[in-house]
């Protein structure tokens, strides 16, 4: 009141609701890759101007809350982008982005493959794939050598050629090319010492009798063929009866 007023009686309140600012998300599409690819970069903004974090359920990713996106596994990604709101902002609704994660490309590598002697068996392979997949090998001259898993016999000389695979799984392909190596197998270093039967030599209507040993690395010793040309029979002049000894799996004498 004043001088012409008694106060008012009685008072009277009034009240009226201050509501939080509406925001919302804007999330770009993110696009496919392959599982051997980098994931898709996370642009979501809101318009109040607040950082978005992100989260996912998904089994194919996972995601920081920063948005950083880890790729698991083939299949379908999917990522939530989330503003929780503060004392002006109201939260955002939630908004959805989803992204296929196809099979990953995969490639083999194989080193080259040195020579071998059969002395030399059974020889250990080794060959990488970039899924990080155990390799397998198999044989293409089974003649020749033979594979168990990792390890390769050697059979008798001749060409080696050995094809390394991965067949992938639900996450890789297959490897494509497979990758094959081929390496030459050969005789071990041998010496063949050939004895004559002792003279004097007489003519007795029989040959005269030669005998071969073959001696070499990893305690080579076994006999061996001779072979003979010319008159052994009846030997007249020098070098008439030549022998020869050879072992078609060690170099020749």
């Amino acid at each position: 009141g004043n001088a012409d007023w008694n106060a008012a009686a009685p008072t009277v309140t009034r009240t009226f609701n201050v509501t939080a600012l509406a925001q919302t998300i804007t999330f770009p599409a993110l696009a496919g890759v392959r599982f051997d690819q980098a994931a898709p970069a996370t642009a979501a903004t809101a318009s109040s101007g607040l950082a978005v974090t992100y989260s996912t359920v998904s089994t194919a990713c996972s995601v920081t809350s920063g948005g950083v996106i880890t790729l698991l596994g083939a299949g379908t990604c999917t990522i939530d982008a989330n503003q929780a709101g503060n004392g002006t902002y109201a939260a955002a609704p939630q908004v959805s982005q989803s992204f296929t994660i196809a099979k990953g490309d995969q490639t083999i590598t194989f080193a080259a493959l040195a020579d071998k002697t059969l002395l030399d068996s059974p020889v250990t392979i080794s060959a990488t794939a970039t899924s990080g997949l155990t390799v397998s090998f198999a044989s293409n001259a089974l003649a020749v050598c033979t594979v168990s898993g990792t390890s390769v016999t050697l059979l008798t000389t001749g060409v080696c050629s050995i094809t390394a695979s991965q067949a992938g799984n639900a996450d890789w392909n297959a490897a494509a090319p497979t990758v094959t190596r081929t390496f030459n197998v050969v005789g071990s270093s041998s010496t063949t010492v050939v004895t004559f039967e002792t003279g004097p030599y007489v003519y007795t209507g029989s040959a005269f009798i030669a005998t071969a040993e073959v001696t070499g690395a990893g305690g080579l010793n076994e006999s061996v063929a001779v072979v003979y040309s010319g008159d052994c029979t009846n030997v007249t002049v020098a070098n008439g009866c030549t022998e020869f000894a050879s072992d078609a799996l060690y170099e020749n004498a």
